[in-house]
């Protein structure tokens, strides 16, 4: 099975086409989430949430969940 997509880097730094089968899954992944209206998560959003889950929380935060 052949795949050939063309994604746009949210940098505007050109199209991203995947070189292997995982890559063109992940893209195709993407795609399909973001047709569906899925939001992604901000750079520093992605860094709380990592933090968050190693219970590396400031001192002055707490975990809401």
């Amino acid at each position: 099975m052949q795949f050939k997509l063309e994604i746009m880097l949210c940098s505007g730094s050109g199209a991203f086409i995947p070189r292997t089968a995982l890559g063109q899954k992940l893209a195709s992944l993407r795609n399909r989430a973001i047709a569906s209206g899925m939001k992604f998560l901000t750079e520093n959003e992605v860094l709380e949430e990592v933090k968050r889950r190693r219970g590396e929380l400031d001192i002055d935060e707490k975990d809401v969940r």
